[in-house]
């Protein structure tokens, strides 16, 4: 598998979540990985999978 250069932070379509009282479980249904992360790590999750994020990789800046 080829790794794809983009500037662009983005989950699987296959990537489920969802809220939980510590922050969140994520589940990849094509693998059936699961993982909890904590409420940092789920509201970022949420804008990536919401809103996207794109990475400036000259400068190593996140604009969400």
């Amino acid at each position: 598998m080829k790794a794809v250069k983009s500037p662009y932070i983005s989950l699987s379509d296959s990537v489920r979540y969802r809220p939980e009282y510590f922050g969140g479980i994520l589940f990849d249904i094509s693998t059936g990985t699961m993982m909890d992360v904590d409420r940092e790590a789920y509201l970022l999750i949420e804008l990536i999978k919401n809103m996207g994020v794109f990475v400036n990789l000259k400068l190593g800046h996140i604009v969400i």
